[in-house]
């Protein structure tokens, strides 16, 4: 999925590839890393495979908790 963002063209998709990676902690912890362009975002969750909610739960409520309130990941 990551390198598939990377590779198609848009009007941002060199903004995108050129942006920062954000790291995110959740209690003192790297959840994962959050990639932002304008309103787009892409995030990473550490030690999750396709089910995240399953396999990182809290932080799946953290991410979406963020994301509904407008907080940033950093």
């Amino acid at each position: 999925m990551v390198y598939f963002l990377h590779s198609i063209n848009w009007n941002r998709s060199e903004e995108f590839r050129n942006a920062d990676k954000k790291i995110w902690r959740l209690n003192n912890e790297i959840a994962g890393y959050v990639h932002n362009v304008g309103d787009f975002y892409l995030a990473v969750v550490r030690l999750a495979g396709h089910l995240v909610p399953r396999d990182q739960p809290e932080v799946t409520l953290d991410l979406i908790t963020r994301f509904i309130n407008g907080e940033p990941y950093d």
